[in-house]
């Protein structure tokens, strides 16, 4: 073996060598527990909160997450961007749990009806159909995709809905379609571990320490009057009730009655139906063939729920039911859930005529209260009357003009370390007016004064701005006989939108938020924070929008046809339409012009100034009361000091005027400039998208978290997002799966190419080199004293 042969041996066995060492240290690491892991991703996508680690590793109960999804192949292609970012995110939660959390990935169609019906006795995991339309027809597919989180006996269950928590559905501009997107997986999927972790035999013992004893009762029809797929339905109510017996025992009783048990004629039937309406409330329930019965009345003594136990098309198992039983006992069982106080005006109810029935105004923050009901135990407050010590969170929409005792109320809360959520500027929509575009004044004045007090500047004008949402509304079409109402759809500028990039990407209440939409808001800013406190403008509007006092220019605006997003030119315009208005009503009437009342309706047009405006802030800290230097309103004089008696100290005479003059503990305010924007019956109204008021629901939930001091919500200031290859949107499930393919391969080609080239151009450079010969130092010595060599025809 020559010399260049025992080279390359050499590096050959070093290199070989070099791999063998770091294959065994990676061994030894693993068995050692110790992981070195790096996120080379753009923002940090994989990289777990502090929180959300600190949370997992001080868990002391082991729990799961099971992701049951659909084969990619039967998976339609709206839901398969997101399988794979939402498995990464379990997984990552798994790792960084130190082995606490384990982590399954289930696909369930695959695996067989036994296996299906298992994970649907158990968890209640079910197929969803899905419309999948191609070039030529529309069909459904029945697709898994669920999350559950499980710890011993207690789960929570995430399933795939339009209210889904992971995901959030957005319009897909290449396709004009919908796609889905998930939101922020590390805290949906932190909070319901704690949610589970935290419940384990908590109903149970919550239900032991209060004393308290549970009645169940189901009224049930006999079988031959359910539906088909409800004959089981007594049975699992008996195993849901033993299943419930067996943490709690001798808490619970159950009792099954037929409300029409032995009665044949209808007259008898509608006479207890009545009679258990008038107790209960309770209706029978209208199927194909008969009316029967289906409820579940869940008693703690003092507070009662209904439960309706009939899902068309569905067979509810014991797992369903547990989880429903379950849910209405934290609700109903007290210092279960957070609560919240609502404090909203009751619609004025009218005179009753026996002989006439009359319909009552609808209450437009009753939808509201019963989507807060689903995590919060909510409680109507009134704050004339004091605010219990039970409320966590006031929750104030619609404030109008409260009196010095109401504000005083709100005040003391904050001083013992309450946190309130206001919604209202000073502006919302009169209801009542048919076929009008009204708003009335809700006055305000003294808890702006008070808000002020905070650092919260809330204005006493409305915002305009080009951002804003379609308005549909009916005019009068005269041109026809009969006149007739069209439906006009305009941009309304006082219905703003704000997107994702006018929000706060730092605050946890908007750092994952959609969008948003207030209606007739006034500017909210910050101004002189106190000390030891700190605030956060949480949404602005864009840079043209302006403000107005003008009540009546509501419905005046439709006529002047102003943008704010035209700028001057846009003002110019409506100022001509609105002078060719007057005009030509003038003409058609020989009518006086210029009217009177023409420079008052441009003069707001004349005047605008735009600037960017803030729609909500919120401030956390300690403060000092706003009463501190002032009397308690309502509060009896002092009596006048006896001569002889020295006078108070002016610490005990400040004691007498404020009770709490500092905060006790810290507290926190978050106000919204609209409280219309989280009213069902407004957006009703108005016409407004559906998905508009779930994301402002989502958004009050979201203040209220952040309120109740959830040490999860730092995480979503957190944005994990999937980005997938902008080339492959538009193309089906068929052309998308070759072009990842054809990426997978193109990228593996390439990367051995590379190695395969640097190798060779080692070769090559190793074949080139020319080995150099040694000369002895003999040789040279005699080299240089030998004589030289005489040449023929050269001289010596």
């Amino acid at each position: 073996m020559d010399l260049k042969q025992k080279n390359s041996f050499s590096i050959l066995l070093g290199v070989g060598l070099l791999l063998v060492n770091v294959v065994l240290f990676n061994v030894l690491l693993g068995r050692s527990g110790i992981r070195v892991r790096a996120d080379l991703t753009e923002g940090n996508a994989y990289t777990v909160n502090e929180v959300t680690r600190d949370f997992l590793q001080r868990l002391d109960r082991p729990a799961e997450i099971i992701f049951y999804h659909s084969s990619p192949a039967s998976m339609p292609a709206m839901i398969r961007p997101i399988v794979d970012p939402l498995k990464d995110a379990i997984a990552e939660l798994a790792v960084e749990s130190g082995g606490k959390v384990k982590a399954r990935f289930i696909t369930l169609d695959t695996k067989g009806k036994k296996a299906q019906d298992a994970a649907a006795d158990a968890y209640g995991v079910r197929s969803l159909s899905i419309p999948v339309s191609t070039a030529t027809e529309q069909s459904y597919k029945n697709v898994y995709f669920s999350v559950v989180v499980a710890s011993g006996d207690r789960y929570e269950h995430i399933a795939l809905s339009r209210t889904c928590p992971l995901i959030r559905i957005v319009e897909d501009f290449n396709t004009f379609g919908i796609k889905l997107e998930l939101t922020d997986p590390e805290y949906v999927l932190a909070r319901t571990l704690r949610k589970v972790v935290q419940t384990y035999g908590s109903v149970a013992g919550a239900i032991i320490a209060q004393d308290l004893s549970i009645k169940l009762t189901a009224y049930l029809s006999d079988k031959e009057t359910l539906p088909q797929d409800m004959q089981g339905l007594p049975e699992t109510i008996q195993q849901m009730r033993d299943e419930l017996e067996k943490d709690a025992k001798g808490r619970f009783s159950l009792a099954v009655v037929d409300p029409w048990e032995g009665l044949k004629s209808m007259d008898e039937k509608q006479r207890a139906a009545q009679a258990l309406f008038d107790a209960t409330k309770v209706r029978p329930i209208r199927g194909a063939t008969a009316d029967f019965y289906a409820w579940l009345l869940i008693d703690t003594g003092e507070s009662k729920e209904f439960i309706e136990l009939y899902k068309p098309g569905e067979t509810i198992g014991q797992a369903d039911l547990k989880t429903a039983v379950e849910g209405s006992l934290k609700r109903i069982v007290p210092g279960f859930l957070k609560t919240v106080g609502i404090v909203s005006p009751t619609p004025p109810q009218q005179p009753m005529n026996p002989m006439m029935p009359q319909q009552q105004p609808p209450d437009p923050f009753a939808v509201t209260r019963e989507f807060l009901s689903e995590a919060f135990q909510v409680t109507q407050v009134t704050l004339a009357s004091g605010i219990e010590r039970a409320v966590d969170i006031l929750l104030v929409l619609q404030p109008g003009d409260l009196t010095d005792q109401e504000v005083y109320a709100l005040d003391q809360f904050v001083m013992r370390g309450g946190r309130v959520v206001l919604c209202g500027g000073g502006f919302h929509g009169d209801l009542a007016a048919r076929g009008q575009i009204r708003v009335e004044r809700g006055g305000g004045f003294l808890f702006r004064d008070w808000l002020r007090h905070f650092g919260i500047d809330v204005g006493a004008e409305m915002v305009l701005d080009s951002a804003s949402d379609v308005f549909a509304f009916p005019v009068l079409d005269d041109s026809t006989f009969p006149p007739r109402y069209t439906v006009v759809q305009v941009k309304y500028p006082f219905f703003l939108t704000i997107d994702q990039e006018r929000m706060s990407s730092e605050h946890p209440i908007t750092a994952f938020q959609q969008s948003a939409t207030m209606l007739w808001a006034c500017p909210v800013g910050l101004d002189a924070v106190p000390d030891g406190a700190s605030g956060t403008i949480l949404m602005r509007t864009t840079g043209e929008a302006s403000t107005t006092q003008a009540a009546e220019l509501v419905g005046q605006i439709l006529d002047i046809g102003y943008d704010p997003g035209l700028g001057p030119m846009g003002r110019a315009g409506s100022v001509l339409r609105a002078i060719w208005g007057e005009v030509d009503h003038a003409v058609q009437t020989e009518g006086a012009f210029p009217p009177t009342y023409l420079a008052e309706k441009l003069d707001w047009v004349l005047k605008i100034q735009t600037r960017q405006e803030g729609l909500a802030a919120a401030v956390k800290g300690e403060f000092t009361s706003y009463f501190a230097d002032k009397p308690v309103p309502g509060a009896k004089p002092p009596e006048p000091e006896p001569a002889n008696e020295q006078p108070d100290k002016p610490e005990e005479k400040r004691r007498q005027m404020a009770p709490l003059e500092k905060s006790q503990r810290p507290g926190s305010i978050v106000v919204f400039g609209d409280s219309d924007a989280f009213s069902w019956l407004a957006f009703r109204s108005y016409s407004l998208d559906e998905r508009t008021w779930e994301e402002n629901m989502g958004l009050l939930r979201k203040a209220l978290e952040w309120s109740s001091d959830d040490e999860l919500a730092a995480i979503r200031g957190q944005r994990a997002e999937h980005r997938p290859l902008t080339e492959l949107d538009g193309l089906g499930p068929d052309e998308r799966a070759a072009s990842v393919s054809r990426a997978q391969w193109l990228t593996f080609t390439i990367t051995s190419g590379l190695i395969l080239m640097i190798a060779g151009c080692w070769w090559m450079w190793r074949q080139a080199r020319q080995p150099i010969t040694l000369i002895s130092r003999t040789a040279t010595a005699a080299a240089k004293t030998s004589p030289p060599v005489e040449t023929a025809g050269e001289p010596s």
